[in-house]
């Protein structure tokens, strides 16, 4: 073994000795070349250890450049921020720790390699315009937000760094690429746009598996990218192993959103191998987005371009009435995102109805479930008429998926007090009782009818009744066929006023409180048919409180009713609608 180390002591000598007017740097001993650097020279030759014959090997810097053959440095290529030490080579000068902090007062001082990061503290009254937005330095000056110090011109000044970076064509980096075992351990801290095939690509914001991405950790960003006109955020970013997606932390890196959707990056070395930082290829359509679109995702696996919602919002004024719903767009928001007005349609396309008018446009359409591919929901308080507006460019066409969307929603409450206000007395007379008061939201009305077939009405007027004589009552309301009336609670009083507390009630909760008396006949599309027996001998009102209910599902239509009932709901706003007096003989 001694003779080994004296043989590679000679070559040594004989190598330092041939260079005869150029200091040359150390080497170092290595059992292969391929442990040289990059920029080093691999000298080898025949060494005798123990009667064995082996092959010595040296890695030695080339001409110019210092390190120990394992790394190599130029020393007069050390950007700013750094120095030259003979023993490290380009290391890193922490501007925190100088005596005059480069900093303003009420800041707090982060240094970063090559740079530092002025940080608002506690007591920072200075504004910043970005929350979550680093500040550079550059020859002791203090970048604007959204710049960093970049070299210019073989000089470092700052700059904004979507126009000043690095663009990496490296294939291994994309997201479907599985093999090798690449490692960015010599990031140098520059700013890199990514496009290993065509177009420029994002990194991912999903958990990447391993053996990914060239490498055998790749790295995602945890932290979400920035929006446009933030300036230059702080990103961590995670590797996955042994089930957890962010197993391995990394070094932080800085990501800026440029323009048509392109992200740059400041890639900080990482800190172990094999990781690699990864470029999503599911983000390739991205590039294809216009300056007024946006490429969004909701999975993080697919994306698409759509408009922006910055270029200016619609901000249409939605009016809910009882036969249309309508929607109002001023024509110069329609302009300013160059959108035709011609176009628009509800989700179904052949549903274009418009009116225009000289400062905006309405887009129109019957409040109806069976119209425009409107969808009709409800619960117990509200029922939802809900449809969207689709409208689209000059260029575009009914099948772009770019369409600008605008979906609306009209709610309706479902409940409001019916009271029928004009005297039924039961004669023999021929025409209509029918007298309705409109409740919010909808109309309510009463419909008293002589006979079972609810074909004949009862008059207009005070009715008079012999005493036995059932009612046979419709409860209906100004609503499209979608909906039916439900009576929550039916009740008698002397006076004419609702609000009487002195009341006989007839139905309650949904529910008859005496089914020898108050039966439910059927449900029409007119609406619901009730037989009532009365066996009062004064005069009386009635008053019923009318909601709606879903017609597609049957068991709202027809109340469950029990030893428990479910307690009613109303509203402090319901009006009456009542019928009578009605008198017995």
């Amino acid at each position: 073994m001694f003779c080994w180390f004296a043989q590679m002591l000679l070559l040594f000598l004989v190598l330092s000795c041939s260079a005869q007017d150029t200091v040359q740097p150390p080497g170092s001993a290595a059992t292969s070349c391929d442990a040289c650097h990059k920029l080093a020279r691999c000298h080898t030759t025949n060494v005798l250890d123990n009667n064995v014959d082996t092959v010595g090997v040296l890695c030695r810097c080339e001409d110019g450049l210092m390190g120990d053959g394992f790394t190599c440095y130029n020393k007069t290529t050390c950007g700013s921020g750094y120095r030259w030490s003979p023993q490290l080579g380009c290391v890193d000068i922490n501007e925190c720790s100088q005596p005059n902090q480069p900093c303003g007062p009420g800041q707090l001082c982060q240094n970063s390699p090559g740079s530092f990061l002025c940080l608002p503290g506690p007591a920072s009254v200075q504004p910043r315009a970005k929350p979550h937005s680093m500040q550079f330095s550059c020859e002791g000056v203090t970048c604007p937000e959204g710049q960093d110090c970049v070299m210019v011109n073989g000089g470092y000044r700052c700059d904004d760094p979507c126009f000043r970076n690095l663009r990496s064509h490296t294939e291994w980096r994309a997201t479907n690429y599985t093999k090798g075992s690449n490692c960015d351990s010599h990031s140098s801290n520059n700013w890199y746009e990514f496009s290993p095939y065509d177009n420029i690509i994002r990194m991912p914001e999903r958990c990447i598996e391993p053996k990914s991405c060239g490498t055998d950790i790749p790295l995602w960003l945890k932290t979400p990218h920035p929006a446009l006109g933030d300036g230059i955020i702080q990103a961590e970013v995670c590797g996955k192993a042994n089930g957890d997606c962010c197993f391995h932390k990394s070094n932080p890196i800085y990501v800026k959103a440029c323009a048509r959707d392109k992200y740059v990056y400041k890639l900080s070395p990482v800190s172990m191998c094999n990781m690699g930082y990864c470029a999503d290829v599911n983000t390739d359509v991205c590039a294809t987005c216009q300056d007024y679109e946006m490429c969004v995702s909701k999975d993080k696996i697919n994306f698409r371009c759509e408009l922006r919602e910055e270029t200016g919002l619609l901000k249409p004024e939605l009016v809910c009435d009882h036969d249309q719903m309508s929607l109002i767009i001023r024509k110069d928001l329609l302009e300013k995102q160059k959108l035709n007005s011609t176009s628009g349609h509800m989700n179904d396309p052949q549903c274009n109805q418009r009116l225009d008018h000289q400062e905006a446009v309405w887009y129109t359409l019957k409040r109806s479930s069976n119209t425009c591919g409107t969808t009709v929901k409800s619960n117990r308080t509200h029922i939802m008429y809900s449809n969207t507006l689709f409208m689209y460019r000059p260029s575009a066409g009914h099948n772009d998926y770019r369409a600008r969307r605008v979906p609306f929603t009209c709610a309706f409450p479902v409940h409001n007090l019916t009271s029928l206000d004009t005297s039924i007395q039961y004669q023999p007379l021929d025409g209509v009782a029918d007298l309705q008061a409109s409740g919010e939201p909808f109309n309510a009305s009463i419909t008293l009818y002589q006979r079972s077939d609810f074909r004949e009405p009862h008059p207009h007027g005070k009715l008079l009744l012999p005493l036995g004589t059932p009612l046979f009552v419709l409860f209906s309301v100004d609503f499209d066929n979608s909906v039916r009336p439900l009576v929550e609670e039916c009740y008698t009083t002397k006076s004419s006023s609702a609000d009487d507390p002195d009341r006989q009630y007839l139905i309650r909760n949904r529910c008859p409180l005496d089914y020898r008396h108050v039966n439910l006949n059927h449900i029409s599309q007119k609406g619901v048919h009730y037989r009532m027996m009365l066996f009062n001998i004064t005069e009386v009102y009635m008053h019923c409180r009318v909601g709606l209910c879903d017609y597609g599902s049957t068991h709202s239509c027809f109340p469950w009713c029990s030893r428990r009932q479910a307690r009613s709901l109303r509203s402090p706003s319901q009006l009456p609608v009542s019928i009578g007096p009605i008198s017995w003989f």
